[in-house]
């Protein structure tokens, strides 16, 4: 858990240079939830429901900050 969050913490400063790293932030900090939640014993599946219940909040809360109809959308080329 720990290695996730610091991983998720390291990429989230890096979304200033990099703003494709607020990809990576999602990923490891969803894992960083999953962990904290399951400990280290639980199976795949476990850690999976656990990373999506993490996505469908952070999916929530991107909605709940936009702008609807915004006249000048970010456009970001992933490259991944």
């Amino acid at each position: 858990m720990a290695q996730a969050a610091a991983r998720a913490i390291s990429t989230a400063c890096g979304v200033i240079q990099t703003p494709t790293n607020a990809l990576g932030f999602a990923f490891y900090g969803a894992a960083a939830a999953a962990y904290d939640q399951a400990g280290l014993s639980a199976d795949s599946a476990e850690y999976e429901r656990l990373a999506d219940m993490e996505f469908d909040r952070i999916i929530a809360s991107l909605r709940h900050a936009a702008v609807e109809n915004e006249p000048h959308p970010v456009k970001v080329r992933w490259n991944c």
